[in-house]
């Protein structure tokens, strides 16, 4: 990497190739160059700085993920924010295997699961609507902190928290006018109808600075949606970067802040910087080393009115493809929530005899139409597992403690080996989905046992389908954490097989291993490219494609990636 940066920098700056190029060398160096442009010291590609070293990689990718303004974000955010900023050859699968790698990031596990909004609320502009919610209690800091108030923009979806030591309304209208003066008054505030909000206080406050008041409904608190999910975003963040007793959260709340606003959103595909303000933000690693200060020319007059008409410009357009963006997921959202029903089919009949065109009587036609209709409503999902045949599984289950309603749902590969005659049913299944692929499994078929949310995620040993799928009956049980209250006897959603342990892996096969192969084989060809866990990861049952499933099985010999 660096014998690269320091060839195309030799020849840009000098005209010289290195020493001991052949002509087919000089050749490629010249094609290869083409691309970057010399500015100072520095190359760059476009606007990115081409970085010289992987350690200088490593140092911006610590910088963008593990620092408290990294936030440790996932991979498409991460390696978003720096393929916009930087460039190295092979820098997308790098990021993928450091964030993969990070030691934080796999021991916190997954981003608290959030349910998807019931309503889409539409926006048009930046701080037209603004939703607030108050997270807590949390443990005391030092300065007595226990409660975060948080405030999020609904079209950019910027953030503002504040730490708080109790939810007082006094407190809280504090902070209110605090973000008022800062950003100016928000139309509309959108909250939860608790105490917290809703009191004469911040009602009079409302009414003071003229703002219309919104409350979410009684029966759907996820009319705020948004902000609850911010509240989760912050903790998972946070819980990444504080000391054990967790105690010292208030301390990297603002460096969090900063990374959710400025990393792109998922919805807007834009960051909430750049839809507040009309440009990204500058990170430190960008900024220049020893400017000399004659080189800072203060602006005229016309300069301003140059630079506010560009961003004005630049923010036009950003928030134009905003607005279709979240237009789009809004759509896609409701159409998740609320499918679109089906439209009633039209039978032609006869007028003379009463029959279909098809011989049957319209009574008996009916009579068939509700068969149809119950067999439909028991194989709810079932076109999202597809129709094809699959032999091969990997099935996840958690092999650590975690207590669900006071029950303990830990099961790894150590309790099914335990168990008598090493079988036990797979329950538990919520998803239609997997609950459809567990469906299609024959006996005699195998099925990768997968250690899931845990320190050390990843392939733990084999097993064996014993019995096809029946009703699971811990949708009718109470006291399970399973329990589900639509499902009846006479229409169970949900289905089991039985499992028999057959074997350890010769060794464990780690998530960030099998991620490595899949990325490399993603880029150059390989039986993971498509493999389910990292194509539809958070399917608990997958099935696998028997060249998948032999390509993991050789990995027990070989030495770890």
């Amino acid at each position: 990497m660096e014998e690269n940066w320091t060839a195309v920098h030799k020849y840009l700056s000098e005209g010289l190739y290195p020493e001991g190029y052949s002509k087919s060398q000089r050749q490629n160096l010249r094609r290869y160059s083409k691309k970057f442009t010399l500015r100072g010291d520095e190359l760059f590609v476009g606007q990115k700085r081409a970085i010289r070293s992987k350690e200088d990689a490593q140092k911006i990718f610590k910088e963008f993920h593990s620092t408290p303004m990294g936030g440790h974000s996932g991979i498409i955010k991460t390696r978003s924010a720096i393929c916009s900023r930087f460039y190295w050859k092979g820098m997308s699968i790098d990021i993928d295997i450091w964030v993969l790698e990070c030691d934080k990031c796999q021991t916190v596990g997954k981003p608290l699961a959030t349910s998807d909004p019931l309503q889409c609320i539409k926006v048009s502009a930046v701080w037209e609507l603004v939703g607030m919610d108050l997270k807590g209690p949390l443990p005391k800091t030092g300065d007595g902190f226990q409660y975060i108030l948080t405030a999020t923009d609904y079209f950019s979806k910027w953030v503002e928290a504040f730490p708080m030591k109790t939810k007082t309304a006094a407190e809280v209208g504090r902070h209110i006018c605090s973000i008022i003066y800062r950003h100016g008054c928000p139309k509309r505030i959108l909250s939860d109808e608790g105490r917290d909000f809703v009191n004469d206080l911040n009602r009079s406050l409302c009414k003071i600075l003229g703002i219309e008041r919104s409350v979410t409904a009684v029966y759907h608190p996820r009319t705020n949606g948004l902000d609850v999910k911010t509240n989760h975003n912050i903790k998972r963040a946070l819980i990444k970067l504080v000391n054990e007793r967790r105690d010292n959260w208030d301390v990297f709340l603002e460096a969090t802040l900063f990374s959710l606003r400025s990393k792109i959103h998922t919805t807007t595909k834009h960051t909430p910087f750049m839809l507040m303000y009309g440009r990204e933000p500058v990170i430190p690693s960008q900024v220049t080393v020893d400017i000399p200060l004659s080189t800072v020319v203060l602006p005229d007059a016309n300069k301003c009115d140059e630079v506010v008409q560009e961003q004005q410009k630049a923010m036009k357009i950003a928030n134009s493809k905003a607005a279709d963006n979240i237009a789009n997921s809004q759509e896609s959202q409701r159409q998740r929530v609320m499918p679109p029903k089906k439209k009633a089919r039209v039978t032609k009949t006869t007028a003379s005899s009463g029959k279909h065109d098809f011989g049957e009587t319209a009574s008996a036609a009916g009579k068939k139409r509700k068969a149809v209709a119950s067999v439909g409503k028991n194989e709810e999902g079932s076109k999202s597992a597809g129709s094809a045949d699959h032999s091969l599984w990997l099935m996840k289950s958690e092999p650590e403690s975690r207590f669900e309603n006071g029950i303990d749902v830990k099961f790894g590969i150590e309790d099914l080996k335990a168990l008598p005659d090493q079988t036990s049913c797979w329950d538990g299944v919520r998803n239609y989905q997997a609950r459809n692929f567990m469906r299609q499994m024959k006996g005699e078929q195998l099925a990768f046992f997968y250690h899931s949310n845990c320190k050390d995620p990843g392939i733990a040993g084999i097993m064996k389908i014993v019995k096809e799928a029946y009703v699971d009956h811990t949708q009718f049980d109470k006291k399970d954490v399973h329990y589900d209250a639509s499902s009846k006897p006479d229409n169970p959603k949900w289905s089991m097989v039985d499992v028999r342990y057959q074997r350890m892996m010769k060794r464990f096969l780690p998530l960030s291993e099998l991620k490595k192969y899949h990325l490399q084989h993603r880029a150059s060809g390989g039986p993971l490219k498509d493999m389910a866990l990292f194509t539809r990861a958070r399917l608990s049952v997958q099935p696998l494609a028997s060249e998948e499933f032999n390509f993991i099985l050789s990995l027990e010999d070989k030495e770890p990636l």
